[in-house]
């Protein structure tokens, strides 16, 4: 896949520069008075900049080095004016969860923030989003470049969902139902691509909404018992 690439010295156009302005204000301002080394930002926190829209939380790629420093940092540190207080969320195979806020002075709250390290020891930004199944998820920022699928931007503008990847089809569904209620619409032939690749699944390994993540049981069912079923 060729994405499209601007260096933070490369001329670009006036958006891909705020976008850089709002990463080192939201994310390496708050981030790296504790931590040094590369990390990736990617997918829906960007897309939410550069729709207008409400930031839920930034999902950060590290190296395997900076997770362990991540894991072990302490809880509060001092910079200046402010003080940076770290709390573990959760911890998954996929992603370590924290929350940070940023406190001024006389205590007070500047800024609450959530942040998904995803697991995985890589922060190639190329290799991130060919990983990605839909293109409006398909734009990374990192320290020193801005990539994003070719019809990125495209995409976004008409709220159109266009399937890149079909390695995890279910999740795409799951994916999809949510952007619905956001506006993207699909079209045939893509729904119909997700369609056939759930169909060449031999049993689905797990039937469950992304916010029920505490079933204490995996359950499993071929296709032939869903359809039978519904």
């Amino acid at each position: 896949m060729d994405f499209l690439t601007y260096y933070k010295d490369e001329e670009q156009h006036p958006r891909l520069v705020e976008a850089r302005a709002w990463y080192k204000e939201n994310v390496l301002s708050q981030v790296l008075p504790a931590w040094h080394g590369e990390m990736t930002l990617a997918g829906g926190a960007l897309r939410s900049f550069f729709t207008g829209t409400k930031v839920r939380d930034f999902d950060l790629y590290v190296s395997e080095d900076m997770l362990k420093v991540i894991k072990t940092n302490p809880t509060s540190v001092f910079q200046g004016r402010y003080s940076y207080q770290w709390r573990k969320l959760a911890e998954s195979q996929f992603s370590y969860v924290f929350r940070l806020v940023v406190y001024g002075t006389e205590d007070q709250e500047i800024q609450d923030i959530t942040f998904n390290i995803i697991k995985g020891g890589t922060f190639d930004p190329e290799q991130i989003m060919d990983g990605y199944d839909l293109t409006v998820c398909m734009c990374a920022i990192t320290n020193d470049r801005i990539v994003y699928h070719p019809d990125y931007f495209l995409d976004l503008t008409a709220k159109t969902l266009r399937v890149h990847s079909l390695e995890d089809p279910i999740g795409i569904l799951w994916r999809i139902q949510r952007y619905n209620g956001m506006g993207y619409k699909i079209g045939k032939q893509d729904l119909w691509r997700v369609v056939e690749a759930v169909h060449e699944l031999d049993k689905l390994p797990k039937l469950y909404t992304p916010e029920e993540t505490s079933m204490e049981e995996e359950t499993t069912m071929t296709l032939e018992q869903i359809f039978r079923s519904s």
